[in-house]
């Protein structure tokens, strides 16, 4: 959050307009946040990457976080489809196991 001098104040107001739904995903986001309040979070969110000059919006930072999970997730599961598939001949030759038919009282 940005830290302002005596000199500075805040004086210029942004508004815009929620659904209900809306503002309830942004209040929750705000508390787990653990922001004082929403216009805290809403400055954080907005201003804190644009000051800090760092690329793309916290959003865009978890999005390509989300998608170098699920290519290591993908990998896995190639990885996994080649070990099963190496195991398939062995178990094609393998012998069922024997059906005894139920006895009868």
């Amino acid at each position: 959050m940005t830290v302002l001098n005596k000199d500075q104040n805040r004086s210029r107001v942004v508004m815009f307009r929620l659904s209900p739904s809306e503002y309830e995903v942004l209040k929750s986001a705000c508390l787990a946040a653990n922001n004082r309040s929403i216009s805290d979070y809403m400055r954080a969110e907005l201003l804190d990457p644009l000051q800090s000059g760092s690329r793309g919006s916290s959003t865009q930072r978890r999005f390509s976080e989300i998608g170098q999970a699920l290519g290591e997730l993908h990998s896995l599961i190639r990885d996994l489809s080649g070990r099963l598939s190496a195991l398939e001949p062995a178990l094609s030759r393998a012998q069922p196991p024997e059906v005894r038919p139920a006895m009868s009282q």
